[in-house]
């Protein structure tokens, strides 16, 4: 994957429609950077009224003899991240990937293969005024962060006083309730003596047991801890010491190494800082097995989990989980 995003020569309008020399205009763009590997384009601005779609370009550059395109629709799933509502959704990137692996290509110097995806239709993307960033993940590598930001028309009447209410509502709404519940001991949301340190710059810092054996009893730990800014409606009301001052959202994505189809867990973890309203950072920790999750099958793989909060991504937090049969247990305890 490619250290750092690189810009593709389109225009917002050509990402809908696509321009005759489309092919020619990417090899050669990509060809003088030197670029190989998967790279992402977005319009930048997309007018809600006047368009119905939000296409992302997934262009694959690189050598003939290494199957980039393959891995892509084999491996990948992309991300879109809303930061403000801390919505987070996930899809394969290719929902019938090829089979494969592709055998030696006789081809020989770079190739480039090009797909667009709606990721409105792809992944129910909300249609509303919001600022987006996307991602594609493979196994443990995840490509630079693009953005678009959907718009109302140009056309249309903008309101200040529209901006303003909505603003007032948000600091209004009380946020939904601790997610999963704390049991005993897991899932915990206070640091013990494992706990991940909080980051020292706002980040989300994740961390899980590597390897797990899958015997009667295991248990998969995934530890987290972060310093984001609160947002209005993850605010609580002043209650008594000791009580949450905020409840964040945290998203995981899991995905396995050979079956990437991602699971999504949405955590409501709470906060216990001290808030300043005019700089509402806070705090948290969270602590959670695995294997308790029924959405998260306990197949013998390895799998890795990225975290989003807002504008920061933590991981990939790696775990494997190999079966009891791969131990002597027949001479052995």
């Amino acid at each position: 994957m490619p250290d750092a995003p690189v810009s593709l020569p389109l225009t917002d309008a050509e990402y809908w429609d696509a321009p005759s020399d489309e092919p020619v205009r990417l090899m050669r763009a990509l060809g003088q950077q030197g670029a190989e590997g998967v790279f992402l384009g977005l319009p930048a601005r997309v007018p809600l009224e006047e368009r119905q779609t939000l296409p992302l370009l997934t262009v694959c550059h690189g050598p003939a003899q290494t199957p980039i395109a393959w891995r892509l629709a084999q491996r990948g799933v992309v991300v879109v991240v809303d930061p403000e509502a801390r919505l987070v959704l996930a899809g394969r990137v290719s929902p019938s990937p090829p089979p494969g692996p592709p055998g030696a290509s006789p081809r020989t110097g770079t190739t480039m293969t090009r797909e667009r995806i709606d990721l409105r239709a792809h992944l129910g993307l909300p249609w509303r005024p919001s600022r987006l960033r996307v991602c594609v993940l493979q196994r443990d590598q995840r490509t630079p962060w693009v953005e678009t930001e959907l718009v109302p028309s140009g056309r249309r009447f903008q309101d200040p006083e529209i901006a303003r209410h909505l603003a007032l509502l948000k600091a209004r709404m009380v946020p939904r309730e601790v997610d999963p519940l704390p049991g005993d001991p897991l899932p915990r949301y206070t640091a013990d003596e494992d706990a991940l340190a909080v980051p020292d710059t706002p980040g989300l810092a994740l961390s899980a047991d590597r390897v797990v054996v899958l015997e009667p009893g295991a248990r998969c730990v995934l530890r987290g801890a972060f310093r984001v800014a609160a947002r209005p409606q993850e605010l609580l009301p002043v209650g008594e010491a000791g009580q949450p001052t905020a409840i964040v959202g945290v998203t995981l994505v899991v995905i396995g190494a050979d079956t990437p189809e991602p699971v999504t867990l949405r955590l409501r973890v709470p906060c216990f800082d001290a808030v300043d309203p005019e700089d509402p950072e806070v705090t948290g920790h969270f602590a959670m097995d695995l294997l308790a999750y029924p959405g998260l099958r306990k197949t013998p793989q390895t799998r890795f989990v990225y975290g989003f909060c807002g504008e920061h991504v933590g991981g990939p937090a790696a775990y494997a989980l190999v079966p009891l049969a791969w131990l002597p247990t027949e001479v052995a305890e």
